[in-house]
């Protein structure tokens, strides 16, 4: 999710009953570039929710903001995963 200008403590994310739900709150963002001032009063609250998969990992869920880019990464559980069956018989 790109969220520019806000920060880490603005962003809650929660996994309610295999549903995973990110939102929070921009109050107000602020560009100063050398003689350049912008500032811009952006008001609101957001809501996102993603319905995991039974496949899904839910206690190996891992979040990471940077540069006002949130990036969440979800793993398959073991037993989700492909395997390779070997074949048996005479060659």
């Amino acid at each position: 999710a790109e969220l520019p200008g806000m920060n880490q403590s603005d962003i809650k994310i929660e996994l309610h009953n295999n549903t995973l739900v990110i939102s929070g709150q921009k109050d107000r963002v602020e560009y100063k570039d050398g003689s350049s001032y912008l500032e811009e009063r952006i008001f609101g609250q957001f809501h996102r929710s993603f319905q995991l998969g039974p496949q899904v990992d839910s206690d190996n869920i891992q979040a990471n903001f940077n540069n006002g880019v949130l990036t969440i990464t979800l793993t398959k559980k073991e037993e989700a995963k492909p395997k390779q069956i070997e074949i048996q018989g005479n060659s």
